[in-house]
């Protein structure tokens, strides 16, 4: 991990991702950080403590079992803000974050000073609740609505990756709790049935007729 000081960097990425839109006093002391690959993004910064904005890379979610083993639950690609669903009771995460490339977040320290101007902020508030809302909608279908292999990999596919691909057959396997010969079976159906189409090693995406991009 490491604290990119660089001003113009940082203006840029809080230009490109809007983070300053997302406050009524956008002049809050932000700060960018980059991650190396496999780096535990929550080793360094707990998100009970801060907001973390992700702007660039690619994360693995994992939440911790009460055996104390974890289990992927998501893959993160685009923008999006860790710490929102700690922000009201400040627990510790049950989460693992790692970076999967090298990565960069935008940070925002929760100082009580800070805390207690956002908790005034009705800007920054529904910016919150929409996040936290689209989370656990994301997690309530995950766990609902997927029961077998076949249906946790359309959902995978169809919801939770934007452009609807896989990259890693290996990490999807992680990521959907099954063995690597179990997906390849199945994303063989799939391919044959003309529902997925393979595009590389160990890459699949959805077939454009299913209405996908």
């Amino acid at each position: 991990m490491e604290k990119i000081r660089n001003e113009k960097e940082l203006n840029r990425y809080l230009e490109l991702c809007g983070i300053p839109e997302l406050f009524t006093d956008p002049d809050l002391p932000f700060e960018l950080y980059a991650f190396r690959r496999h780096e535990i993004v929550n080793n360094f910064f707990d998100s009970s403590e801060y907001l973390l904005f992700f702007v660039a890379g690619r994360l693995m979610i994992r939440q911790i079992r009460d055996d104390g083993t974890a289990a992927g639950i998501g893959e993160i690609r685009e923008f999006t803000v860790l710490g929102d669903m700690e922000y009201a009771d400040r627990k510790i995460s049950m989460h693992i974050v790692e970076a999967m490339t090298p990565s960069r977040f935008i940070i925002l320290h929760l100082t009580e000073e800070i805390r207690a101007k956002l908790d005034r902020d009705p800007v920054f508030l529904r910016y919150l609740l929409s996040s936290v809302t689209k989370k656990f909608i994301l997690f309530s279908d995950a766990a609902t609505s997927s029961k077998t292999l076949r249906e946790r990999l359309l959902f995978h596919l169809e919801q939770t990756q934007k452009d609807h691909r896989i990259r890693s057959v290996a990490e999807t396997a992680e990521l959907l709790q099954c063995s690597r010969r179990q997906l390849l079976r199945i994303l063989k159906q799939l391919t044959e049935e003309g529902i997925a189409e393979k595009t590389g090693k160990g890459e699949y995406r959805l077939c454009i007729h299913r209405g996908m991009e």
